[in-house]
């Protein structure tokens, strides 16, 4: 019992989304649906119980956004929906997205393919959410690191049932 003492001090650490040399974000894409993919956040303590299902914590980055457009012809604007989001282990959250996209031909919410490579940008207000349910003290991220290029870990192929 002698080191619940230990214990506690070590638990006043920082409480951040771990970094990309440490996993933090983990891309992977499904092979069979190719506008469905799914990020696994890695946080350096362990996450309250919030509401989870709707957090995004991500979108893409203006950036990527401009890629898309510049390589779909009729691509007007691409946009994120969270499929499911939730706690995985102690510090772990999986969030389950499928791409979309807006065509200038009126054509709405149709699937948008993912390419193995993304650029994302983490949202403050999510991350928000989760944090301030902690009692450590918010990082703030710098303007720098909310921007992130994940490759996909997924090696899987496709094996549909027939």
């Amino acid at each position: 019992m002698g080191n619940s003492w230990v214990f506690a001090q070590e638990s006043a650490q920082r409480f951040v989304l771990l970094s990309d040399q440490k996993n933090g974000i983990v891309f992977f894409k499904d092979e069979c649906k190719k506008n469905a993919f799914s990020l696994v956040f890695s946080f350096s303590q362990d996450l309250k119980e919030i509401p989870y299902a709707h957090l995004a914590l991500v979108d893409f980055s203006k950036n990527f956004k401009e890629d898309l457009k510049a390589s779909h012809d009729g691509l007007v604007y691409a946009y994120l929906e969270v499929q499911s989001s939730q706690k995985m282990g102690n510090r772990q959250i999986r969030v389950d997205y499928t791409a979309k996209k807006v065509s200038d031909d009126g054509g709405a919410d149709a699937d948008l393919d993912i390419p193995d490579q993304i650029e994302i940008l983490l949202l403050d207000e999510d991350l928000k959410k989760i944090m301030s349910t902690s009692n450590f003290n918010l990082e703030t991220m710098e303007s720098s690191k909310k921007v992130r290029t994940l490759i996909n870990a997924n090696l899987e192929s496709c094996f549909k049932d027939n």
